[in-house]
């Protein structure tokens, strides 16, 4: 009894296991359940051969049986596409063990990535055929330079349990970048102003572009607006996709020039002094009038010819020797005296009824009156 061999791909159920019974007789050769046998193999499923054992009774009806074993040879599962997808197309792995089978693994495509300064290794991940993550001990990953725009290329290699090899592609894409130029204006004949801009969009590693410095592109003095004529000048740099937005350039009229003063006239030459005229002779002094004497008996208040006595007030009139004014002065003292003693009077007495009215409401008894009884009580 000799167990048949047989092959698979790594990762694949095993086939079916069969036995050719050899040596026996012409009128048994067609008993094929003659003989009893169970066939199993060795275990495990990494890629290499293991024994096909088949076993059974050595002693079975008129044969004594001998047992041979088989080989199964596991093939490494290939991840090329372009590999044999059966272990006989177009080579047997028996006769070639190092061919390996595709037996639809996939390896994905990695993302593009925009360019940052740094190695962008995009991730790499292969699955079975049904779509269970390969462990990445099973092949490997080798990439290009991966740090500057342009094409990485990736290679991935089967090892262990798998084999073949494949490669990938992905972009390092140019970072993007904008510098907007500011808009500047002069005067007409003054000297260009230092022109000005800044990066609106993105992001320059390790100034990367250089010294960003901003001129214009044409030479105009003309008064007038001059659009996108002023930009920015930068250190070319593949890594980077520039986008200058240009501002624009305005020459103004010079302020007219302000009128000259008008000049000022000399002054007229000053006229000669005149001479002057004599001064007039001085007046002669006038004599000093005689101190006049008034006697006693006379006022100079009176008239030439009138004399006033002692006794006598030029105020009064002329046939009275008394003053009006002062009869008028006595006769005020004297009401103003009856009046103020009037209203003494009336107030004593509005103050006494007053008083009354109180005593008269609230039922009280003049102070004089109880004192009076209170004394009188204790003399009884």
């Amino acid at each position: 009894m000799t167990a048949g061999n047989a092959t698979k791909v790594y990762g694949t159920s095993d086939p079916s296991f069969e036995a050719t019974v050899e040596g026996l007789v012409p009128a048994d050769a067609t008993n094929t359940s003659l003989i009893q046998y169970s066939i199993a193999r060795e275990a495990g499923e990494d890629v290499g051969t293991y024994a096909i054992i088949a076993a059974g009774d050595e002693i079975q009806g008129n044969y004594k049986v001998t047992y041979a074993p088989g080989t199964l040879t596991i093939v490494p599962q290939s991840i090329d596409p372009n590999d044999p997808t059966q272990p006989t197309d177009p080579a047997d792995p028996t006769t070639d063990p190092n061919q390996p089978v595709y037996n639809n693994a996939q390896v994905n495509n990695p993302e593009n990535v925009v360019y940052n300064a740094q190695s962008q290794q995009q991730p790499i991940e292969v699955t079975d055929s049904e779509g269970n993550i390969i462990d990445p001990s099973n092949y490997t990953v080798d990439y290009t330079e991966a740090v500057n725009a342009g094409t990485v290329t990736v290679t991935i290699t089967g090892q262990g349990n798998y084999a073949g090899s494949v490669t990938r592609t992905y972009q390092i894409t140019p970072a993007p970048v904008t510098i907007t130029v500011n808009d500047a204006t002069k005067v007409a004949g003054a000297a260009d102003p230092a022109f000005t801009g800044q990066v609106t969009e993105g992001q320059i590693y390790n100034n990367e572009l250089g010294d960003i410095t901003f001129t214009r592109t044409n030479g105009d003095q003309a008064t007038g607006t001059y659009a996108d004529v002023l930009t920015a000048n930068y250190a070319a740099n593949s890594n980077y996709a520039v986008t200058v937005v240009p501002g624009t350039f305005t020459i103004t009229a010079a302020p007219a020039p302000a009128p000259a003063p008008a000049p000022t006239p000399a002054p007229a030459p000053a006229p000669a002094p005149a001479t002057p005229a004599a001064a007039p002779a001085a007046p002669a002094a006038t004599p000093a009038a005689p101190a006049v004497v008034i006697p006693d008996e006379e006022n100079p208040l009176a008239a030439p010819d009138q004399e006033i006595a002692d006794d006598e007030n030029p105020l009064a009139a002329f046939d009275h020797e008394e003053c009006w004014v002062h009869w008028f002065m006595i006769a005020g003292i004297i009401l103003t005296i009856i009046y103020g003693a009037a209203v003494v009077l009336r107030r004593t007495r509005n103050t006494k009824h007053i008083d009354k009215m109180e005593k008269d409401l609230i039922g009280t008894t003049d102070e004089s009156t109880v004192t009076v009884g209170s004394a009188h009580h204790s003399h009884a």
